[in-house]
């Protein structure tokens, strides 16, 4: 039973860290007669090498909160404050990552899962309250005959101080650094900036900061959230230069707007002495297309970083074709999957098999099912280890499968 295709950043035995189980033992206390090394009978403390310091240490599982302030920050943009139930301190986090949200539909009473980035300095002293910042995401202009987004309806129309809701512990592994040798480039798009902000108002209480260069791109003065937090960051750091774009021109521009699109060089500036770190949160269509001009440009796609709340594109030609037999054991139905079906998830809901699933991206977890028998593979590349489990909303198998759904 394992789930192939997974990625890991543990250090495989014979690696660059001598990580070799051998090494653990000396040869002290060989066997007699054979004079082999006791591996499976000798007992040790296995500790991490770079512990987690307590300050970011979370929680497991789901931690009941309460709104206790939203404001709109931008046209249909909300930002929302969140207390733990209890009143106790929270932990810190890494400047990018985000939080698990969990409510329900006020309409339906469906159970609604989502991750948002936190917004705010990710180190602050007697921490109480998180805060995020989410888009309402209208009806696709193509299909009127289907809704909003329903969790950013949710949060953009239903939502009101004392509120209650679920939230998972800070996790994820964009993860913008607070010190760099190299020049650090924040890309910007719409709600993309809100892992940026979290960024600057982190770096902007330390002694030294990097240089900084971000860039800012929105429909409009209206669609542009936070500008008067990033003005007086800018006024804090003088190490921070700002682009801001906007799709729209008006009269009028203010001072350092210009409408346009991101391109090379906004990130490759002319005071820069080498290629820049670059961090991109935006709509997939603009940072896949920054991201082909910086690589064309010369700029190595190991300094491009990305943070993607949407699936990433899949090729499906490398997909497994199937046909396989995939049992969902508590639901008691087998069914035969194929290319066409998609992921588990999707196959489950076509069988009216619930599975509980929020960012459907393969980031938040909240799909995690459990294998009993057969193989399977993650269609894109997602952090998760575990050996026994998959991820729903982009495994596939690559033989017969029987999980626990």
């Amino acid at each position: 039973m394992r789930a192939t295709g997974r990625t890991s950043s543990r250090p495989r035995a014979g690696s660059n860290g001598r990580a070799n189980y051998n090494m653990l033992l000396d040869g002290k206390r060989l066997d007699r007669v054979s004079g082999s090394s006791p591996h499976r009978s000798l007992s040790c403390n296995v500790v991490p090498v770079n512990p987690r310091p307590k300050r970011l240490r979370g929680w497991r599982g789901f931690k009941d909160m309460t709104v206790i302030r939203t404001q709109r920050v931008a046209d249909e943009v909300t930002a929302v404050w969140l207390q733990a139930l209890d009143g106790g301190n929270l932990p810190d986090y890494l400047p990018g990552q985000h939080i698990t949200v969990q409510t329900n539909d006020p309409v339906s009473g469906e159970q609604l899962i989502r991750c948002y980035s936190l917004v705010g300095s990710a180190i602050e002293e007697g921490r109480k309250t998180y805060q995020i910042a989410v888009r309402f995401v209208p009806r696709p202009h193509d299909r009127p005959d289907l809704p909003g987004g329903r969790m950013s309806t949710v949060m953009n129309r239903h939502l009101a101080v004392d509120h209650k809701i679920q939230v998972q512990a800070p996790s994820g592994h964009f993860v913008i650094p607070a010190e760099s040798t190299r020049p650090i480039v924040l890309v910007a798009g719409g709600i993309g900036i809100t892992p940026m902000i979290s960024h600057l108002e982190t770096i902007a209480t330390l002694p030294h900061q990097p240089r900084v260069h971000l860039v800012y791109a929105n429909r409009s003065r209206e669609t542009e959230a936070f500008a008067d937090r990033l003005t007086r960051l800018q006024a804090r750091m003088p190490s921070l230069t700002i682009t801001r774009l906007w799709g729209a021109g008006e009269d009028e521009l203010p001072y350092g707007v210009r409408v346009g699109f991101a391109g090379v060089a906004d990130v490759h500036l002319d005071d820069f002495k080498e290629h820049p770190e670059v961090y991109l949160c935006g709509p997939p269509p603009m940072t896949a297309a920054l991201r082909k001009a910086l690589i064309a440009a010369g700029h190595s796609s190991e300094l491009v970083f990305e943070e993607a709340f949407t699936a990433a594109q899949v090729d499906v030609t490398k997909l497994p074709e199937g046909p396989f037999k995939v049992t969902f054991a508590k639901s008691d139905k087998t069914v035969i999957w194929k290319r066409e079906n998609g992921s588990l998830l999707e196959l489950a809901e076509a069988q009216g098999i619930k599975i509980t699933n929020g960012c459907r991206a393969g980031q938040c977890e909240s799909c995690e099912v459990r294998i009993l028998g057969g193989e399977c593979t993650h269609r894109i590349e997602v952090n998760h280890d575990g050996d026994e489990t998959c991820l729903a909303c982009q495994a596939v198998p690559t033989a017969d499968l029987l999980i626990d759904a």
